[in-house]
């Protein structure tokens, strides 16, 4: 872990701050459920003009060995309302039915990406960035005597997310695990494959509030999907907690 960055009001830093983690999980059993993890995560934070802060984070992840787990792109940290994609299919690692095995969703885990559903992506590596422009009121304006906890604390930001999760083939890749099918029939000797030209990543830009509310830090975000080349419907989120 490295870390020189100071916090010089609410939900806002300078310097940088990084790590490193690799852990292993080894099964008692012997039955090939083992498996290993890797991240690495980076941020920095940079001061632009008094009360204008930039603020950045690249986040890469990935599981591997013999039963590896899963990362789901999308949604952001204690999102109220929340909203989540489900495939139904036995491979989604949100699917719990009673003849399943479940125990996965201990391991598994959540990626933000605003402007979208949890688990609108999900595979065994994991890729974002995020870049927001953060204002704090209080400090543009040179106004330490604000006794409103709200005013005092109200923080306008603009972001910009993209991220990608995948299995084997990477998205800086022409094929991917998000761009081609392959079909197949049991039985035959000939199988397709089919490109279906989907955008492996997902995007999205917008603005957002933050303040304090009821004693909770609270974030307001309208975020504008960006998916396959399409800007997509703006949508709200509200959640609690302080950004990265």
């Amino acid at each position: 872990m490295y870390d020189n960055s100071v916090v010089i009001g609410t939900n806002v830093h300078e310097g940088t701050r990084g790590k490193v983690i690799y852990e292993t999980h080894r099964s008692l059993s012997g039955e090939g459920l083992s498996f290993s993890n890797v991240e690495v995560d980076f941020r920095h934070y940079q001061r632009l003009a008094r009360g204008i802060y930039a603020a950045a984070r690249v986040n890469f992840g990935s599981y591997f060995g013999d039963a590896p787990k899963r990362y789901l792109l999308g949604g952001v940290d204690n999102w109220a309302f929340n909203k989540t994609q489900s495939t139904g299919d036995v491979d989604d690692p949100l699917i719990f039915q009673t003849q399943l095995d479940n125990s996965d969703i201990l391991f598994n885990q959540f990626r933000n990406q605003r402007g979208y559903d949890y688990n609108t992506f999900q595979g065994r590596n994991v890729l974002t960035f995020s870049g927001e422009l953060r204002v704090p009121m209080a400090q543009l304006l040179n106004n330490k005597d604000l006794r409103s906890n709200f005013l005092r604390n109200l923080q306008f930001v603009g972001f910009y997310d993209i991220g990608s999760a995948w299995d084997d083939l990477s998205p800086f890749k022409d094929q991917n695990n998000l761009n081609i099918e392959v079909i197949e029939q049991e039985g035959s000797p000939f199988s397709a494959v089919i490109n279906n030209f989907s955008n492996p990543w997902l995007q999205s830009a917008g603005v957002g509030m933050r303040t304090m509310l009821f004693g909770f830090f609270c974030r307001l975000d309208l975020s504008w999907p960006i998916q396959n080349f399409e800007v997509q419907t703006a949508r709200f989120q509200v959640s609690f907690g302080y950004d990265f």
